[in-house]
């Protein structure tokens, strides 16, 4: 498989920004030697600093927060629909307990160093440019807050979207 390169403008002609993320896509992320892809269910694309942005948010429970907190650069990732199980196996286990991208069944491909799997239509390729913790105190919707009461909030992660690629 082969991917082409997309300019940034033209992701909204693949896929609707606004449900981008309902079906789950995934994060991937390299640090120490370690390539972690977590399912992710939220994110969101837009203009921060005057930079294209593509952000992300991971919960501080997850092993993933930690190579995400090292690492500089990041892919998301939105698997062609028959890859559904691998989606589901990036979700349900963590990196701490096996290696997720050598038993995903995926093939592991990179450009501009960042890891992602061929089975994807479409990759949008990140620069980590901030992150912050949301603060569950300023969160106006009680239901939405109480999401927060157990665990702790996640970490937002914004990318510079350096490049966008989709599947031949």
């Amino acid at each position: 498989m082969s991917f082409h390169e997309i300019p940034i403008s033209d992701i909204c002609k693949y896929k609707d920004p606004f449900s981008l993320f309902s079906k789950g896509g995934l994060t991937v992320v390299e640090s120490n030697g370690q390539i972690d892809p977590m399912t992710i269910g939220w994110g969101a694309l837009g203009t921060l600093w005057s930079k294209r942005i593509c952000t992300v948010y991971i919960h501080a429970s997850r092993y993933s927060k930690v190579l995400f907190d090292q690492a500089d650069r990041f892919a998301v990732c939105f698997l062609k629909p028959e890859y559904r199980n691998q989606l589901d196996y990036c979700g349900n286990v963590s990196l701490r307990d096996e290696d997720k991208a050598a038993k995903s069944g995926m093939t592991l491909v990179r450009d501009c160093g960042i890891p992602f799997f061929e089975e994807c239509e479409l990759v949008i390729l990140c620069k980590k440019v901030g992150q912050s913790d949301f603060d569950p105190k300023r969160i106006t919707l009680p239901q939405i807050a109480s999401w927060y009461t157990k665990e702790g909030p996640h970490t937002i992660y914004q990318g510079e979207i350096i490049k966008v690629l989709v599947s031949d």
